[in-house]
C-alpha cells in the first residue's frame, strides 16, 4: 500500500517530465534547422498575413485561405552571418529565390524573394517571425 502511495503521489511529476521533455522547442543549431517549423509575416494586420510551414525540404504557405505547396532547396548557407538563401518550386515548376536573413536568436528573419520578370530581377522584402514548431497547417 505504501508503494502504491508513493506511486500516487510521484504520477503528476512524471508525467509533467514526460510533457515538458516532449515539447520540443526551436531547433536553432543550423540554419536550415532554424527554418523549420511555423512562420508568419509581421504586417501588422492579422487579415494580411501568410503563413510558411516548413519542413525539411517542403512548405505550405497559407495566404488568406488559399493553400500552395511548395519545395524548396538550400542554395546557400552563412551560419557566421545569419542568412542563406533558398530556391523555392511549386508543383509546375514555377519559382523563386529568397534570401533568409535570420535574427542574432533566429526567430525571426527578414525574406527578400528575388524573381527576375520580362529579364529584370525584382526584388521584394517582407518580415516573417518564428510562431511554432508545426509544419503543416
Amino acid at each position: 500500500m505504501k508503494h502504491l502511495k508513493t506511486v500516487l503521489i510521484s504520477m503528476p511529476f512524471v508525467i509533467c517530465l514526460v510533457l515538458i521533455a516532449g515539447c520540443g522547442g526551436h531547433d536553432t543549431s543550423t540554419l536550415p534547422k532554424s527554418l523549420i517549423g511555423h512562420w508568419v509575416t509581421k504586417t501588422g494586420d492579422k487579415s494580411g498575413e501568410t503563413h510558411y510551414y516548413f519542413d525539411s525540404s517542403t512548405s505550405v504557405m497559407m495566404d488568406e485561405g488559399t493553400r500552395t505547396d511548395l519545395s524548396y532547396t538550400v542554395l546557400e548557407s552563412n551560419e557566421s552571418e545569419n542568412w542563406m538563401k533558398i530556391r523555392v518550386k511549386s508543383p509546375y515548376g514555377m519559382g523563386h529565390d529568397k534570401h533568409l536573413a535570420f535574427s542574432p536568436e533566429r526567430k525571426s528573419l527578414n525574406a527578400t524573394i528575388e524573381s527576375e520578370i520580362f529579364g529584370e530581377t525584382i526584388s521584394i522584402s517582407f518580415e516573417w517571425e518564428y510562431v511554432d514548431a508545426k509544419t503543416t497547417p
